[in-house]
């Protein structure tokens, strides 16, 4: 794995070239206004012939930064893709947890409702058919009396 940091003012734009043909980077991603990053992944068979270049420009000029795949100036690394990765993961977890809490807050929410006892179940007398049910009055009943003389 190769890395080309570059700053400049504006941001650079970056390219890769491998024995003079342009080639896709790997991974991009700017840093700040003023310096971006690029990452280009090569094979081994390819390594031992090429040269590689990182070419940045923008309108104050361009420059090129040249490297030898051969001699290890571009190691293999997975930390370039742990990154991304982990972020991922992280995200997800995130978003779980998230969703967790949510649904706890529903059903601390019933909770506290069956808890006060501001619910009450009502029968209608005229559902009652024979004579084995018995009524009771509630303090809904009550209240309702106290307020109709």
């Amino acid at each position: 794995m190769c890395s080309c940091e570059v700053h400049g003012n504006p941001s650079p734009k970056l390219d890769w070239r491998l024995s003079g043909q342009t080639v896709k980077s790997t991974w991009e991603e700017s840093v700040n206004n003023t310096t971006s990053r690029s990452f280009i992944s090569i094979h081994q068979s390819v390594k031992e012939k090429s040269t590689l270049q990182c070419v940045f420009s923008n309108k104050m000029g361009t420059n090129t930064l040249l490297f030898n795949p051969n001699i290890s100036e571009c190691r293999q690394t997975a930390v370039l893709y742990l990154v991304p990765s982990l972020s991922v993961v992280l995200l997800l977890c995130v978003g779980v947890i998230g969703f967790l809490i949510y649904k706890l807050k529903q059903l601390s929410r019933k909770v506290d409702v069956l808890q006060r006892g501001d619910t009450y179940a009502s029968l209608q007398l005229s559902a009652v058919q024979n004579s084995e049910y018995e009524t009771l009055q509630t303090n809904r009943e009550r209240r309702v009396k106290k307020n109709n003389p």
